[in-house]
């Protein structure tokens, strides 16, 4: 998207952060961290919050993912006659690659 146009221009504090964490530098000073909703104080480059197991959004993702969208999918590209019949819908599956479990193969 055109810069040029206001509309998708970032204001910017939430430019200042996405650009603080693209470095790797400090959001806010270690003193004011603010404390996440599991009790921990969050590290001063903002990484918990991606990390946090209480506030994550893996769960939802996963089913989403694995269960709920796959036989709606399969139904509609059936419908709109882009698959047969026969042909399955994949889903990922995990732990794909050993050494990095976390990685996802459709999370591109």
């Amino acid at each position: 998207m055109s810069r040029s146009n206001a509309k998708h221009r970032l204001n910017n504090f939430d430019f200042t952060i996405m650009l603080k964490r693209k470095l790797v530098l400090p959001l806010y000073h270690p003193a004011s961290a603010p404390v996440c909703k599991c009790g921990t104080t969050h590290d001063i480059y903002g990484h918990h919050h991606f990390r946090c197991t209480r506030i994550s959004k893996k769960f939802v993702h996963d089913y989403i993912n694995t269960q709920a969208l796959q036989p709606v999918l399969q139904q509609v590209l059936r419908t709109a006659g882009i698959t047969d019949n026969s042909s399955p819908v994949q889903t990922e599956v995990p732990h794909h690659i050993q050494q990095q479990p976390l990685l996802r193969p459709f999370d591109i």
